[in-house]
């Protein structure tokens, strides 16, 4: 799989736990516990400025997808409320935009992410 584009494709035809968003979050701002995920893939599309999310509890070997699809903004993404992913405990990440964000829960308060950008050619 060379992009993002198929990396969906292969998460939708194994029939993940797919969630498609296109009104996520807060405008304005957002705070973390805002629109907790609740999926395993999580297309988003951050439209408007300041859209934000909240990833699910962090458990051992649990994995959380987030795709900021086609919006042309960047997307806050917060932990649970004591957990760290991977920007510090209760500290949000920006995700850039057209890109994926693969979340692997590493201990009960730990996620660990990997971010994959959308291929342009």
């Amino acid at each position: 799989m060379n992009g993002l584009a198929e990396i969906v494709q292969f998460l939708r035809v194994n029939r993940l736990d797919f969630s498609h968003e296109g009104g996520i979050g807060a405008t304005g701002g957002g705070s973390q516990g805002d629109y907790v995920l609740n999926s395993v893939v999580n297309v988003i599309n951050a439209g408007l400025p300041n859209k934000t999310v909240t990833l699910p509890p962090a458990a051992p070997g649990r994995i959380c997808f987030v795709i900021n699809d086609r919006g042309i903004f960047a997307l806050t993404v917060w932990p649970s409320s004591g957990h760290d992913c991977g920007a510090g405990t209760d500290t949000s990440m920006i995700q850039v935009k057209q890109t994926m964000v693969m979340f692997v829960g590493m201990s009960h308060s730990e996620w660990f992410a990997a971010e994959f950008a959308r291929d342009v050619t």
